[in-house]
């Protein structure tokens, strides 16, 4: 990872939301990236650090998790701060609260939140009525950014593609990475926050990957992600627009916020909508797509049609939970299984990444291969949360 000052953007996270990749500019990616280096390289020397020493982190999980959560938990300690884990079993939402209350009063006891929950839209909500800091931890159907960022800091670290010509140069971005690359998502990319996030993420880059999206046709990229979004037949656009809190213009790569937004006027990204939808669906800028972006992609349903030109694939389960039926989920579990053989003919250089846990996409025979980084990728994920909870909490990088 080429080097960059550890204390290059650290302003713009101080006491930010962490809610969707579109508040990403490059420079907060090159300070979480620098500091994630610098994370890593403190845990394999000291194991630990005092850095957030009296600080304590809300862990807050309406749906299972086991990587998220404990990566989490374990990012705040290795820091040297304190966690209070709710989870939907736990809560008072059972008894009828609301998701605002919740978090008003849990920031009483606590520096910043992380927030997962399985309905979409609920952390614009909690992040509204928050005067502390809310990172999203899963959204739904909607957005996982934190995911987003270690899925990129995993290809930023490791060798995406051939082996260049030229060595790096410390000038270079590693949100260069993915340029003129091609990143395939594969599987359920209809319910995997996942991949709505990274391929947004990488919407924003300045040099964005090609993208391919393969999945079956009932499990599509929305088009709210890769094409125009829903818009609301029974609204005028002006109206929509003031209900996102964004501008009606369209604009290509628009430049994301540079300072942290105040609490009275917190703008929503991506999915946020606080407000009854009417009817139901997705209220977009329409500048928040891959079409209006220029990001070239392609749609697909046959794996074997472009896994040779593939450099990084990226896998994801069929998410069972999210479907309304035995059957509508077995027409398509299984639709595609990545295996040591079907590896056997991608190129020598193609990554495969999964934000786990898997069922039976990917095949345990391929473990072994040095192009498996899904076991990085989760070790990573520590790295990152860690680089942004102390970015968020304004710690002193230098101290580390």
């Amino acid at each position: 990872l080429p080097t960059m000052a550890a204390s290059v953007g650290d302003a713009s996270w101080k006491g930010r939301d962490v809610l969707a990749v579109d508040d990403f500019s490059d420079e907060m990616l090159r300070a979480v990236f620098s500091a994630a280096v610098r994370m890593r390289e403190m845990v394999l020397a000291r194991g630990a650090s005092d850095l957030l020493k009296g600080r304590i982190l809300a862990n807050v999980f309406y749906e299972p998790s086991t990587r998220t959560m404990s990566s989490f938990d374990a990012a705040m300690k290795r820091l040297g701060g304190q966690v209070i884990s709710v989870s939907e079993a736990t809560s008072s939402a059972k008894k009828g609260e609301t998701i605002e209350d919740t978090v008003r009063c849990l920031e009483c006891y606590c520096d910043a939140l992380v927030l997962r929950h399985p309905e979409e839209g609920t952390l614009g909500r909690a992040a509204a009525a928050a005067a502390k800091p809310v990172i999203n931890a899963g959204d739904g159907v909607g957005e996982h950014p934190t995911q987003a960022l270690l899925d990129l800091f995993t290809m930023a670290t490791a060798a995406v593609g051939p082996a260049p010509a030229t060595p790096a140069t410390n000038a270079q971005s590693p949100v260069d990475c993915l340029g003129g690359k091609t990143l395939t998502l594969l599987g359920d990319l209809k319910h995997g926050r996942t991949t709505h996030s990274l391929a947004l993420l990488c919407s924003r880059l300045a040099r964005p990957p090609r993208l391919v999206l393969v999945s079956p046709a009932e499990l599509s990229m929305p088009a709210s992600i890769c094409a125009q979004p829903y818009l609301s037949p029974t609204q005028p656009v002006s109206a929509q627009n003031k209900r996102l809190r964004c501008q009606p213009t369209v604009t290509t790569r628009p430049a994301a916020p540079t300072t942290p937004p105040t609490r009275d006027r917190r703008p929503l990204a991506g999915f946020y909508d606080p407000y009854p939808r009417e009817p139901p669906g997705l209220y977009l800028d329409p500048g928040q797509t891959l079409t209006s972006r220029g990001v070239v992609f392609e749609q697909q349903s046959d794996l074997s049609q472009v896994l040779a030109t593939t450099d990084v694939l990226y896998v994801t389960r069929v998410q069972k939970e999210r479907f309304s039926s035995e059957e509508e989920y077995a027409r398509v579990a299984g639709s595609y299984v990545v295996s040591a053989e079907l590896m056997a003919k991608a190129p020598a250089h193609t990554l495969v990444l999964h934000p786990l846990p898997r069922v039976d996409e990917i095949s345990r025979d391929f473990d072994s291969d040095p192009r498996a980084k899904y076991f990085e990728q989760m070790a990573n994920g520590m790295y990152v949360r860690m680089a942004l909870l102390a970015l968020v909490l304004g710690a002193d990088l230098d101290k580390l």
